[in-house]
């Protein structure tokens, strides 16, 4: 469901913060959530238990914060490597762009028509989402998630290792450039930091 809000998305929705979460939630995050909350009912604590809605909690806030980063990532690597000087549609909705939006006129115009001003570049959207901060935004942004994430947890779990290791997973959803969740560049850091 998630995933044809994000494809259906009129312009105006490409612009709202509030927009963008309830879609992620209903992706990433929603797979997260049920996923996160099942090892709780699993585990044999009741449905609505403490326990099972933070790790819910957990799992929610947590996918919404690696889908702002996953798509912050998506958007920079497109802006570096399109060759036609157009941006896929599917980017507009981005963390950037509508973070960048609500202080750049000149983007929301450029998001509204969709893209589509034939005397703009990339560089030039590039560089209003660079003026406003909109890749550190996003950052705060995803990293906003991932600290309710922690909170939800820290909050109704005691102290472990297992509750040490869901919050390194806030900090690895929240990397520049997620590396902490790619297998092998994962392993590969592990060997250089032995």
């Amino acid at each position: 469901h998630g995933e044809i809000m994000h494809n259906q998305a009129f312009p105006r929705d490409r612009l709202d913060s509030e927009y963008y979460v309830r879609t992620a939630a209903l992706k990433t995050a929603s797979l997260t959530a049920d996923s996160c909350k099942s090892v709780a009912l699993l585990a044999g604590h009741d449905v609505n238990s403490t326990i099972a809605v933070a790790m819910e909690t957990y799992g929610r806030e947590l996918g919404i914060a690696y889908q702002v980063m996953y798509d912050t990532i998506a958007l920079q690597a497109a802006l570096e490597e399109a060759t036609d000087g157009r941006l896929p549609v599917a980017h507009h909705a981005s963390p950037p762009m509508f973070l960048s939006s609500a202080e750049s006129p000149w983007l929301r115009e450029w998001i509204s028509q969709g893209g589509l001003q034939e005397d703009c570049t990339l560089a030039e959207v590039a560089a209003h989402i660079a003026d406003t901060n909109g890749i550190e935004r996003a950052r705060a942004f995803a990293l906003e998630h991932a600290q309710a994430a922690a909170d939800a947890i820290t909050s109704a779990l005691p102290p472990s290792q297992e509750r040490d290791a869901l919050l390194v997973m806030c900090h690895y959803a929240t990397q520049h450039d997620q590396e902490g969740l790619q297998r092998d560049r994962y392993i590969e850091a592990q060997r250089q930091r032995a």
